[in-house]
């Protein structure tokens, strides 16, 4: 596996080898002490950057930096923002942080929009990941990789999920899923959550529908006429259907939302690495960064055919969000994992007929991944 690393093993790999240096300073906000622009402008795109230990405000259009939240909560080392989502308080974020001091100590922090203020933070456990919220916004699952004793792979040991109740401010239970958990999805009509899981080629999925969750049973990325997929990395519950990167296989695999029964897998090339997704929000399209191959594919709904591949020239892409009027685009940058990244715009208009196109970017801090629009 290349430094680029999936998931939250890229920190730990950017610190000890890969040709990079031994050290990479936290960056905060880089003395940034006041907004840009108007933070309280919407839509607003926040950018978690997990070297850079800061979170981005950028304007949609014009697409301009607004401000900047400092999330560097110690000097010595990377806190590592990993995941962001908003809970029912829309002046209100959440930020897993991972803490790159052996990782043991990741909390979920609540912060005050759009200044960043702490209002409270929460103990996880080891190496939390990427975060589900329930669709009522009252509870939220995170996943933890758990793999500190190699991190550079193979990644053997369980990770596992844990549930947060947002208003009681509680862990309400953690639950051992498959090795190296990393991608979560909430599967609302089913009370479940998705988790993938880097380290041994599965897929979990977990019963939510206790205040402490148990698991249903795992799975393999397998077509049944030979094909297998390598390194499941996030996944996305859009409809009927659950969406599936597999990163070492370069491949997307749909499954069946209720049966988990297998449905269709997408070739997206050798090398091409693709990261997370994002549902648009008509329905009509599923977007993929597209890491190796520095594009965003587009997936039509239903007939689950790969429509579009927009370049993405000299962009690594890693998340992305998409604006309610299905306009834009909004996709991380990482960058080299050392240098500072950038945000990039991307015009979805004509996306079937090939009109769709990158039209713009925005500096952001270092490695940068995480994307979520404020409405």
């Amino acid at each position: 596996m290349r430094s680029r690393g999936a998931g939250i093993v890229g920190i730990a790999l950017l610190l000890v080898g890969c040709g990079a240096p031994a050290v990479v300073a936290p960056q905060g906000c880089a003395g940034e002490t006041s907004f840009a622009g108007d933070p309280a402008a919407r839509p607003l795109v926040i950018v978690g950057n997990r070297a850079g230990d800061s979170l981005d405000l950028v304007d949609v259009d014009p697409l301009a930096k607004a401000g900047c939240i400092s999330v560097d909560e110690n000097v010595s080392f990377i806190d590592e923002p990993f995941d962001l989502a908003l809970p029912r308080e829309r002046d209100q974020l959440l930020v897993v942080l991972g803490h790159a001091d052996g990782y043991t100590r990741g909390t979920l922090l609540r912060a005050q929009l759009p200044a960043g203020g702490r209002l409270a933070q929460l103990d996880l456990g080891e190496e939390p990941a990427s975060m589900a919220i329930a669709s009522d916004q009252r509870r939220a699952w995170v996943a933890l990789f758990r793999n500190l004793k190699t991190p550079s792979g193979p990644w053997t040991a369980t990770g596992a999920l844990v549930a947060v109740d947002l208003d009681a401010w509680q862990v309400t239970g953690t639950v051992d899923v498959c090795a190296a958990a990393l991608g979560v999805a909430r599967d609302d009509a089913g009370e479940r959550v998705w988790v993938t899981c880097l380290g041994d080629d599965h897929v979990a999925v977990v019963d939510t529908r206790a205040a402490t969750p148990t698991l249903i049973g795992t799975f393999t990325l397998d077509d049944g006429a030979g094909s297998h997929g390598l390194q499941p990395a996030y996944v996305l519950v859009a409809g009927e259907r659950v969406f599936v990167t597999a990163q070492g296989s370069g491949d997307l695999w749909i499954f069946d939302r209720a049966s988990m029964a297998f449905v269709k897998r997408i070739d997206l090339g050798s090398s091409s690495f693709p990261q997370r997704m994002a549902l648009m929000h008509d329905g009509a399209h599923v977007l993929i960064a597209v890491d190796g191959a520095s594009q965003l594919g587009a997936v039509v709904m239903p007939a689950l055919v790969l429509t579009a591949r927009i370049p993405l020239p000299g962009i690594h892409p890693q998340a992305l969000a998409v604006t309610s009027d299905d306009r834009f685009a909004l996709v991380s940058d990482e960058n080299d994992l050392i240098h500072p990244g950038r945000l990039a715009r991307v015009s979805l208009g004509g996306l079937d007929a090939g009109g769709a196109t990158l039209d713009g970017t925005v500096p952001a801090g270092t490695f940068p991944q995480a994307v979520l629009i404020v409405p």
